[in-house]
């Protein structure tokens, strides 16, 4: 509780700090092992935590770490989820306590068009999500191109 609450105040610092309003939202799987030694493990004990990593297509049983990070890459906020836990539910999780005008960039994962609704009408945040062909809300050719290269590519 208390590293959370430092790495949290540190955070606000970072964001009062930095220049820019441009963030960079993704996830990552901390494994404690892997599924053939899941009777073993003492530690946590619910099949919430079996994951699912798709790049790899290997399952996990552990925790994911959202981490929301400036373009330069300086963590500024994270949130700890059980592995099976979707990244639009864990970004319903995070604080997101950024400036007005903030942009938030995330892979097509983070595809909730209530959430983004509701960042950019309240806190003035916007979601640049990366959209699937299939999507309801499809991005003009330079959207596009901006959110396949974010600010922290250039």
């Amino acid at each position: 509780m208390l590293m959370n609450d430092l790495f949290h105040q540190v955070g606000m610092i970072l964001k009062e700090i930095s220049d820019g309003t441009e963030y960079l939202l993704d996830s990552f799987p901390v494994p404690i092992c892997d599924n053939i030694r899941i009777f073993n493990v003492k530690l946590i004990k619910s099949e919430e935590y079996r994951g699912y990593i798709a790049s790899k297509k290997r399952y996990f049983y552990g925790v994911r770490v959202q981490l929301l990070t400036t373009k330069t890459g300086i963590a500024v906020e994270f949130v700890f989820m059980p592995g099976s836990a979707s990244d639009v539910r864990a970004l319903n999780a995070l604080a997101l306590n950024l400036p007005p005008g903030s942009e938030v960039y995330t892979d097509a994962a983070y595809t909730d068009y209530t959430a983004e609704d509701d960042l950019e009408e309240t806190s003035k945040i916007f979601l640049k999500v990366m959209r699937k062909k299939n999507s309801k809300r499809q991005d003009e050719p330079w959207n596009q191109y901006i959110k396949q290269h974010p600010p922290a590519l250039h």
